[in-house]
């Protein structure tokens, strides 16, 4: 661990605080973040392995806040959750699991068929955030076939969204 420790002159505006001022006015450190006690480096290092250690892990290898990790790894996961786009599979599997075993707490599973893997995860079971997802990943792909659940909520809305998509019920 290494510590830095860095003096840096601090000025006050000199216009009145009547005008609005009156602000302390620190210099900007090349290297250094400036609303974060670490540097750039320490920072990108955070982004880069809060995937794969915990972040536990990382407060005591850097001598930080738990709290500090976890807040740059969710600003992580979301430019990572803003830039996912997978391609649409040519059949598409559409089913819901509940991790927790609780049906309150189901969410929804859309899943490549035939490479056998997870495509997308959902909040939760409802036909909305379905077709919320769909129109904003695959508005303009048409799948070769869908394979489903029966339920009301997930036909009609793969129906509407992909008309000539052959649909197999998943018992």
């Amino acid at each position: 661990r290494v510590v830095l420790e860095v003096r840096v002159h601090r000025s006050r505006c000199r216009r009145s605080k009547e005008k609005g001022c009156g602000k302390i006015i620190v210099p900007q450190v090349e290297g250094l973040e400036p609303h974060w006690s670490m540097t750039s480096r320490c920072r990108e290092w955070i982004r880069a392995n809060c995937l794969d250690l915990t972040s536990q892990y990382i407060a005591d290898h850097i001598g930080c806040d738990e709290k500090t990790v976890r807040t740059l790894m969710n600003d992580r996961i979301d430019e990572l959750n803003a830039a996912y786009r997978p391609q649409m599979p040519e059949w598409l599997g559409v089913d819901e699991t509940s991790p927790s075993g609780r049906i309150d707490e189901s969410v929804t599973v859309l899943v490549d068929v035939e490479k056998k893997k997870p495509v997308d995860l959902l909040e939760d079971r409802k036909g909305t955030s379905l077709k919320d997802r769909l129109d904003g990943l695959w508005k303009d792909a048409q799948p070769t076939g869908v394979t489903m659940d029966m339920c009301d909520h997930y036909r009609d809305v793969i129906r509407k969204a992909y008309p000539k998509a052959v649909i197999v019920a998943d018992r």
